[in-house]
């Protein structure tokens, strides 16, 4: 009979999960130092995000650049069209497209905050690292098709962070060292066994890279009204490949991605500019306002101007209670 057997409350000793919690522990309480209050906080690296929250709010939908995101306390989901994914401290989430999110925090308070990073991707630099490490050898894991994923955030992936975070208390380090430093989490993300869908990415001649090109194509036509003609001949792609590979990254076609991107900088202008729902849908291509209204009632639950007179009031409220 083994001693574990004799003594039931011995139980294996699992050291890299005692690293990983160590770590955990180590980032929040930086983070929850270096933030300081609640929201998104740029640091001295420049591509290196903080970001906390003491209360669970209103989802926020946002054009997502390419980017892994870390939680290290509380958790979060994210919706991409209609497809959900939750992910906590024991997960990361790789961003490797820029895609229109929907997201909201879903557990955090004053006593035990959400505490998290962003770290933007580089995807020159990823692309340079992927071709410099070849075919590294992984676990057998399939290629995630969708510009986004979550996956286990290891020992080793926590502790590049973890050097990289300290970094933000030394500026005169890291501008040498923190370009080290985020090579070596490209490298981690790069070779976990999760890793298969960014290393697909940074070849030059895959199809995320494409579908990247397709993306930043809608994106600059924004307010224009688009062909998948037009845009396939551009790309040199066929219209029907163009079609499949940009959706199965996406989860939506060309035409309900600049949709999305229509109506997220038409929130902006209601809030900002203070314009009517005619003059914001014009403004970014909406040729009927009935369809701009339509189409922004569903995606944020309201009419437009409903809305943006609610996000003010929760703007001033946010404003009393800091």
């Amino acid at each position: 009979m083994s001693e574990a057997s004799r003594h039931p409350a011995l139980v294996e000793f699992d050291e890299d999960q005692l690293r990983i919690t160590v770590q955990r522990a180590e980032l929040a309480a930086r983070i929850d130092r270096y933030a300081g209050h609640d929201g998104t906080h740029a640091t001295v690296v420049p591509q290196l995000s903080l970001i906390k929250a003491t209360r669970v709010d209103q989802p926020v939908h946002v054009l997502h650049r390419a980017a892994v995101c870390i939680v290290v306390q509380g958790s979060k989901w994210v919706l991409l069209n209609n497809e959900l994914c939750v992910y906590d401290a024991a997960t990361c989430l790789v961003v490797s497209h820029d895609l229109p999110l929907t997201g909201q925090v879903i557990a955090a308070s004053p006593d035990v905050p959400y505490l998290a990073l962003r770290l933007d991707l580089d995807l020159e630099e990823i692309a340079a690292l992927s071709r410099e490490i070849g075919d590294h050898p992984v676990a057998d894991h399939p290629v995630a098709s969708r510009g986004i994923y979550a996956q286990e955030a290891g020992a080793m992936l926590l502790g590049s962070v973890l050097r990289l975070v300290k970094l933000i208390e030394s500026p005169a380090d890291a501008a040498v060292l923190a370009p080290l430093v985020t090579r070596e989490i490209f490298y981690r993300l790069l070779t976990s066994s999760a890793g298969g869908g960014l290393r697909q990415m940074a070849r030059m001649d895959s199809v995320g890279r494409r579908v990247a090109r397709a993306i930043a194509w809608v994106r600059e036509r924004r307010d224009r009204p688009i062909l998948l003609s037009d845009m396939a001949r551009d790309l040199r792609m066929g219209v029907s490949s163009l079609r499949r590979h940009f959706k199965a990254v996406t989860a939506m076609t060309p035409m309900q991605y600049q949709s999305r991107l229509r109506l997220q900088e038409a929130r902006r202008i209601l809030l900002i500019d203070g314009v009517d729902a005619a003059q914001a849908g014009r403004r970014v291509g909406y040729q009927s306002t009935a369809r701009f209204a339509r189409e922004y009632g569903c995606l944020f639950g309201s009419a437009p101007a409903r809305d943006a007179k609610h996000l003010r009031e929760r703007q001033l409220t946010a404003g009393s209670a800091a």
